[in-house]
């Protein structure tokens, strides 16, 4: 006989099945855990980030951003302002992680909602991104903070999906590029 228990494991509850015990007393203490965990609810956090995959001049490579204290290489964005438009986030926030200021938005390439686990937490984070090409690569000062934990590499199309660390990154890629190709 088995007790089907709901976990909480890594910020997202899943179940499994647990043996009932014979001995008196023994199934009861599992009972009562397993319905103190069904009452547990993980925390959520809930926020809207917008950015861009940004080419060169001329359309050749990819900018990245790598962020060593995290070991991560990933697209430039950030967390939309009240009452601000993707397109404006998407903006602003790549100015900032990247320095480079003269650009613009060539195509919006749409939303996806990406989730993961944090700590005892489970974001669920509404990613907007355009395709952006620099029309010079002028740079400006970052923000201290952006400046101190991002370096930007510019990357060959052919070689930035190997580069990035977030696998919900690879469908930015894939949408630009077919973008692209479609308009060359």
């Amino acid at each position: 006989m088995f007790l089907n228990a709901p976990l909480y494991v890594r910020g997202i509850f899943t179940y499994c099945e647990l043996p009932k015990s014979p001995i008196p007393g023994i199934t009861q203490s599992i009972d009562f855990i397993s319905e103190r965990r069904a009452m547990v609810k993980p925390i959520r956090i809930t926020y809207t980030a917008s950015g861009g995959v940004l080419t060169n001049t001329d359309g050749t490579h990819i900018l990245l951003l790598i962020r060593p204290a995290r070991d991560e290489v990933r697209l430039p964005k950030g967390h939309m302002e009240p009452e601000e438009s993707a397109m404006n986030a998407a903006l602003r926030e790549v100015a900032e992680e990247t320095g480079y200021d003269d650009i613009e938005i060539i195509a919006d390439l749409g939303e996806q909602l990406v989730a993961f686990p944090l700590g005892d937490k489970v974001v669920r984070r509404t990613e907007h991104y355009f395709l952006m090409r620099a029309r010079s690569l002028h740079q400006t000062e970052r923000p201290d903070l952006d400046e101190h934990q991002f370096f930007t590499i510019w990357v060959p199309w052919d070689e930035v999906i190997t580069h990035l660390t977030f696998e919900a990154e690879h469908e930015w890629i894939r949408r630009a590029r077919r973008i692209i190709e479609r308009n060359t």
